[in-house]
Formats: C-alpha cells, structure tokens, sequence
C-alpha cells in the first residue's frame, strides 16, 4: 500500500482547535483492506482486519483496538454525513 494515493469523497480538513488534520474513517480504512461499518446501537464506526477491530464512536476522544481504550487528540466529528 506504499505509495498509494487515498481517494476522499470528500476532503480532509484541519481542526483549527487543536491543529489536526480530520480524514473520513471509511477510505483510510478500506484503502487498508479493512471491512467498514456503522454500528447504530452504539453510534460507532467499526472497522475490522484480520483479528483487530477498530472502534471509533462518534464525539468521543476514545477509540478501542480490539478491548483496548486509545485516547485521541481530538473527538471523533461528523462532518457532511462523514466520521472524521
């Protein structure tokens, strides 16, 4: 996947707030192979490759690798319909 441009449908922005760059979940996910879904009884983003799964809820400054809690710079947002 080296070298291999992500194509976004819609584009990547800067949270001006704590100076991050926001991508949308689903094509940096999918360009790496992974399976993509929303979960609604959670409100989460999943996304799952081999045996990791990546749980990312929507305006939380957590996500979860596999049972593992991550800490994020900066919440998870919705954006045009998108999680970035």
């Amino acid at each position: 996947m080296e070298d291999q441009q992500v194509q976004f449908n819609q584009q990547p922005y800067v949270d001006q707030n704590k100076n991050r760059t926001m991508v949308p979940y689903r094509e940096i996910f999918e360009s790496l192979g992974a399976r993509v879904w929303y979960d609604e009884d959670t409100n989460s983003a999943m996304g799952q490759k081999d045996d990791t799964t990546i749980k990312l809820s929507i305006n939380q400054d957590v996500a979860f690798i596999n049972d593992r809690e991550v800490c994020l710079d900066v919440a998870s947002q919705v954006v045009n319909g998108r999680i970035k």
